[in-house]
């Protein structure tokens, strides 16, 4: 065939056809359709399908083509359609195709081709139908597909897009056939521009990472007849149109929180409802938060009265404490100075007056009296006349040993206090304690 120069039209599609392309068609520079799609051919695209300059269709769709798109197709300017789709072409989409100005038709989906779209996708000005599906494609979208005016099919899917989706697309106004952006790696809200493309009738939107509401301007997408946007991080009402009241399930799945009037999906709520739920959601944490915190400050507070309590009782014991030690204290201090019990003793006994005494022996009195401190005590004054009263002394110390050392045991109500003297007077006071 490479001698066929004059060749004009070539169809061998459909067939089982094997072998190698690569240098089986030369130069036909008389050629303007070729047609060898959905064989068994293998190669690579020879660089000459770019000097045959009257070519404008080449279709080698369907076999296992291999191999990366040759720079020289960019030379081929008559091109109206190429279609090298379902293929195991490799590398990226060179830039030199901007250069075919008259493509109406690009179809690469299917293969492994990788890289970035170029920029020069906007020099497509007569463009209608793109497909890149199926492909290792990367990137954002360039904003330069906007002056794509013509595009009614627009197929994206199945790559690894990233970003957001370009408003640019809602220049798109010619889509009709499909938006198909599906399976990538799409973040952010849908573009409310989208809404614009009142010719569309099928948009695909599932398997990516949008989020936020789908914009109410899709209620103006009244050619749209399928609508698909699962699988995505979508939240609020569904516009309220045709395409989406009669969308199955399958098409909301596995989104944030849907709702509307459509199959499976709940009915949206009022937003003086939503308010009132989001206040009682609020009250419902606040009584979380608070209810353990009341216990634990009802707790705390328990701990801090019962501290209190048997502080306080301890308080009181050891306040009862001092005041016995004061009384025990008062007759200590009277065993260092005999001045201040003197005149509690006269006080008491109103200077040794004899309606106090209840007896009187050969050493001296005994008066019965009770002192300011409300104790009731007995009081042994000795007779004395002078500090040098050798005698005196003597029997005042065998009247103290004998009342603590002494081999006679004391009734258990009688209590010696102390003994003490001074320069005019000896006394002994003795305690009577009640029964």
């Amino acid at each position: 065939m490479r001698n066929c120069t004059s060749l004009i039209r070539l169809r061998l599609d459909n067939n089982h056809l094997t072998g190698n392309i690569s240098e089986v068609f030369g130069v036909f520079p008389n050629l303007n359709y070729i047609d060898l799609s959905n064989n068994q051919l293998f190669g690579e695209v020879s660089q000459n399908w770019g000097k045959c300059l009257q070519l404008t269709s080449l279709i080698i769709s369907g076999n296992k083509i291999s191999g990366q798109l040759p720079l020289e197709l960019g030379d081929s300017t008559q091109l109206q359609k190429l279609d090298l789709s379902s293929n195991l072409m490799v590398g990226q989409i060179p830039k030199e195709m901007g250069r075919l100005s008259s493509l109406l038709t690009l179809k690469l989906s299917d293969n492994q081709l990788s890289g970035t779209v170029p920029e020069e996708v906007g020099l497509f000005s007569q463009l209608l139908y793109l497909d890149l599906s199926m492909n290792n494609l990367k990137g954002s979208i360039p904003k330069q597909l906007r002056s794509c005016k013509n595009l009614i099919y627009l197929n994206l899917s199945k790559n690894r897009f990233t970003g957001s989706i370009p408003v640019e697309i809602g220049n798109l106004d010619s889509l009709q056939m499909l938006l198909d952006l599906s399976g990538n790696l799409f973040t952010r809200e849908i573009p409310f521009q989208i809404g614009s493309l009142d010719k569309l009738t099928n948009l695909n939107l599932s398997h990516n990472n949008l989020s936020g509401y789908i914009p109410s301007s899709f209620t103006g997408l009244l050619s749209l007849t399928t609508i698909d946007v699962s699988y995505n991080e979508l939240d609020g009402p569904i516009p309220d149109n045709q395409a989406f009241r009669n969308a199955t399930m399958e098409a909301f799945i596995h989104n944030k929180g849907l709702c509307g009037n459509a199959t499976g999906l709940q009915p949206c709520i009022s937003p003086s409802i939503k308010k009132r739920s989001s206040a009682k959601q609020r009250y419902k944490v606040v009584i979380l938060i608070v209810s353990p915190l009341a216990v634990v400050l009802f707790l705390l507070f328990a701990f801090l009265g019962t501290t209190t309590f048997f502080r306080q009782r301890r308080g009181c014991i050891e306040e009862d404490g001092p005041i016995e030690e004061q009384r025990r204290d008062l007759f200590t201090i009277w065993n260092y100075d005999g001045r201040i019990a003197y005149e509690d003793i006269i006080e008491a006994t109103e200077q040794f007056d004899l309606k106090y005494c209840i007896g009187i022996g050969s050493h001296g009195s005994v008066y019965k009296a009770e002192l300011s401190s409300g104790q009731l005590v007995a009081i042994k004054k000795f007779t004395s006349t002078s500090d040098n009263d050798i005698s005196g002394q003597e029997t005042f110390r065998n009247e103290i040993l004998m009342m603590t050392e002494g081999p006679l045991e004391r009734p258990s109500t009688v209590q010696l206090l102390l003994g003490n003297h001074s320069k005019k007077w000896k006394v002994l006071i003795v305690l009577e304690s009640p029964i």
